[in-house]
């Protein structure tokens, strides 16, 4: 995962940290760090203590006793994002009604891509996280998640197109045609601690 540049991809980062905190011990401890550059009127400086707690949690996250190895028996769930300069996405399990992360992925946008409305950058992320983990979900079934309402709706398997559809979402949508998936449609609230992991 990238270092944090901005108090916006910090929160970002801490949230998907509370959001697989019960598997990291003493995680309060390891963040304190970097809770100190939320409070207000603090300058985001970004200090080898900073860059310590960092790099542990990256560790944390990266360990057996979050990130779990690819079952093909297991459930599987895709979470994609985008962020005004990227574009990411998690590919996980459930194991014991816990989703538990198998491996991410992220990729900066293009010039051209950092000037796609709202709609097709999130969908934008959605082709980006089918096409990086091809090999774990092409010919199986998996659940796509997605915060935005308007493209769990478009790129629901079982409904048509709206007429207003534009021509890269009309591609986008052909693309995961050829895919065996549930969109699964959560609230923004809800899905902003998985946005961190998309960092």
């Amino acid at each position: 995962m990238q270092q944090p540049r901005s108090v916006q991809e910090l929160r970002q980062f801490l949230g998907m940290v509370t959001y697989y905190s019960r598997f990291i011990p003493d995680v309060s401890t390891i963040t304190y760090p970097l809770r100190k550059l939320l409070r207000k009127n603090q300058k985001f400086y970004w200090n080898k203590e900073c860059q310590q707690a960092f790099l542990k949690l990256n560790e944390e996250i990266s360990s057996d006793r979050v990130l779990v190895p690819f079952d093909p028996e297991l459930p599987v769930t895709l979470a994609t994002d985008d962020s005004p300069v990227r574009v990411a996405a998690v590919l996980s399990h459930i194991v014991d009604n816990v989703e538990k992360p198998v491996a991410f992925a992220s990729r900066s946008q293009t010039e051209a891509e950092r000037y796609y409305s709202q709609l097709d950058r999130e969908a934008l992320a959605i082709i980006f996280g089918v096409s990086h983990f091809i090999n774990y979900i092409y010919g199986r079934h998996f659940v796509l998640i997605t915060d935005n309402q308007p493209l769990s709706r478009i790129f629901h398997p079982k409904t048509g197109f709206p007429k207003m559809t534009s021509a890269r979402l009309l591609r986008y949508a052909s693309f995961l045609a050829g895919y065996d998936y549930t969109v699964r449609q959560i609230s923004k609230r809800i899905g902003k601690p998985k946005r961190g992991l998309l960092i």
